[in-house]
C-alpha cells in the first residue's frame, strides 16, 4: 500500500495511490483509515509531506565504498540530524538562501519511517517497528557542513528535508538487503547511482543502533544514505530522487527571496 498526505479545498488529506488516481481516507491512522469514496487525479493535488515526524536522521557514511564488508563493519553508524522545520515535499521549490553561497548539494536517499516508538530496540524487533519507506532528498550546504565538522546546520536550513511523495509499506527490509537501485537527475541528466545492498549496516541494524541512543517516535524518519557523488545543483535546477519499488520524488532548486524590512 502508498498513502500520500496531499491539500485538498485547502485541508491536508491522507490518500491511497493507485495509479495515476488519490482515494481519500476517513479518519484514523493512514495505514488503516478506509477509502471515503472520494478520488481526484494526482495531477491536481498539492503534495504535503507524508507524514510529520518528531525527529529527522541521517547516516553518514552508510556505503561501502569499495570496501569489504569486514573491513565497512569496524565502526558503528554515524548520524547527524535535520531540524523538523526542514520538512519539505514532493513539488515543492528548495530554497537556497540568498545571503549563503555555499556549495549546495542533493542527496538521493531512501528513508525508512518509523510506525512505533522504539527505544533500543533489537534488529529483529526493529521489522516490527517500520511503517514502510519512501524517497528522500538530503540537501546539504556542503561547506558549511566542512566548516562546523558537524552537518547539522548545514542539512536543516528550511525545506533541506524533502521526502516523499508518499510512504510505501509493502517494501520490506529484506528487499532493502537485497537490493534496490537508488539514482539522482539534475535536469534530466544521471547524477547519482547506487544500490541498498550495498550499505554498510542493512536498514533493521541502522535502526537499532540509533534506538541505543534515542527514543524513536511513530513517523519519525531516518535517511539511510546516499551514493557518492552527490548531485551538484543551484538555482534553477530540477532535482529527481527515485528508489527502485518506492517512487520518484521531484523538486526545484529556488532562490530566497530579500524581503525589505
Amino acid at each position: 500500500m502508498r498513502f500520500a498526505r496531499v491539500r485538498v479545498g485547502g485541508v491536508p488529506r491522507f490518500c491511497h495511490v493507485d495509479g495515476e488516481q488519490l482515494y481519500l481516507l476517513g479518519e484514523g491512522e493512514p495505514e488503516r483509515a478506509e477509502r471515503t469514496g472520494e478520488r481526484v487525479a494526482i495531477g491536481d493535488v498539492e503534495f504535503l509531506a507524508p507524514v510529520e515526524p518528531t525527529k529527522i536522521l541521517a547516516v553518514l557514511g552508510a556505503f561501502r565504498f569499495g570496501r569489504e564488508p569486514e573491513v565497512a563493519r569496524q565502526t558503528s553508524p554515524k548520524f547527524t540530524s535535520k531540524l523538523i522545520t526542514s520538512v519539505n515535499a514532493h513539488g515543492c521549490s528548495i530554497i537556497k538562501p540568498f545571503d549563503m553561497p555555499n556549495t549546495l548539494d542533493g542527496e538521493a536517499e531512501l528513508g525508512v519511517v518509523l510506525g512505533r516508538d522504539v527505544r533500543r530496540v533489537s534488529p529483529e524487533g526493529a521489522r516490527d517497528a517500520i511503517l514502510g519507506f519512501t524517497c528522500v532528498n538530503d540537501m546539504t550546504l556542503t561547506d558549511q557542513g566542512v566548516e562546523d565538522m558537524d552537518f547539522m546546520r548545514a542539512k536543516s536550513v528550511d525545506t533541506f528535508a524533502s521526502f516523499g511523495p508518499w510512504i510505501d509499506t509493502d517494501v520490506s527490509p529484506d528487499q532493502v538487503r537485497e537490493g534496490l537501485v537508488i539514482s539522482g537527475s539534475v535536469n534530466g541528466v544521471p547524477s547519482q547511482l547506487g544500490n541498498t545492498a550495498d550499505y554498510t549496516w542493512d536498514v533493521l541494524e541502522t535502526i537499532s543502533w540509533a534506538s541505543q541512543l534515542f527514543t524513536l517516535r511513530r513517523f519519525d524518519l531516518i535517511a539511510l544514505g546516499t551514493p557518492v557523488p552527490v548531485s551538484r545543483v543551484d538555482v534553477g535546477d530540477v532535482m529527481t530522487v527515485t528508489v527502485e519499488g518506492v517512487g520518484t520524488l521531484i523538486n526545484k532548486i529556488a532562490r530566497e527571496e530579500l524581503i525589505a524590512s
